[in-house]
């Protein structure tokens, strides 16, 4: 990733299960903190879903997304769009 001053993260992903879906959005959060981190990234953007809760597998991956990024010291912005 060359550096930048922001990243927009739009993550789409389903598993099995609500736990495989969960791993999953993990560690593709995971993967790109790390990306942002050597790039020198100073800003995240997540899009996210308004009042996510864990209804659904998806849903479940969406938050545990929020969470990672809400535990991290990157300057971040999660933005809530309505589906």
């Amino acid at each position: 990733m060359p550096s930048s001053g922001s990243t927009l993260s739009s993550t789409n992903l389903q598993g099995p299960d609500t736990a495989s879906t969960r791993n999953l959005f993990e560690a593709a959060m995971r993967n790109l903190l790390d990306a942002e981190q050597r790039a020198q990234v100073r800003h995240h953007v997540l899009l996210s879903i308004v009042g996510v809760v864990e209804g659904n597998a998806h849903y479940a991956g969406k938050r545990a997304q929020e969470d990672i990024l809400l535990r991290v010291s990157i300057h971040h912005s999660v933005v809530g769009s309505e589906l």
